[in-house]
């Protein structure tokens, strides 16, 4: 959950780069595995994911760079809780669900009917 003190700011569209960067969150670091690595480094899990989906929608239309945010797996750190990874690849799945998109780790697309 973001710190109440950025809440009232990501509020406002055109404040989130410069929340994202208060907490060491890089416009170019827009991988979902990023997310891992910036929770890893002690910044706030929940604003590095709004800020990766925020990027990932602005693809929307250009399905190769939306697999190419999705698709690498993040590196293991021993300090970032189990429940970030899971939603991580929840994550992945569904929005590859959602845009059509090949699944991460070959798996395809997910049936879910």
């Amino acid at each position: 959950m973001p710190s109440r003190g950025y809440e009232k700011q990501l509020k406002k569209p055109e404040n989130d780069g410069a929340v994202y960067k208060k907490v060491g969150i890089e416009k170019t670091s827009n991988e979902l595995q990023q997310v891992i690595t910036e929770s890893a480094k002690g910044n706030d899990f929940s604003l590095s994911l709004r800020g990766f989906l925020d990027i990932f929608y602005s693809y929307k239309g250009d399905k190769n760079k939306m697999y190419a945010l999705i698709k690498h797996e993040p590196t293991h750190y021993e300090n970032v809780p189990d429940y970030q990874y899971a939603i991580c690849a929840a994550a992945a799945h569904k929005l590859a669900n959602d845009y059509d998109l090949k699944s991460p780790n070959g798996c395809g697309k997910i049936n879910t009917t």
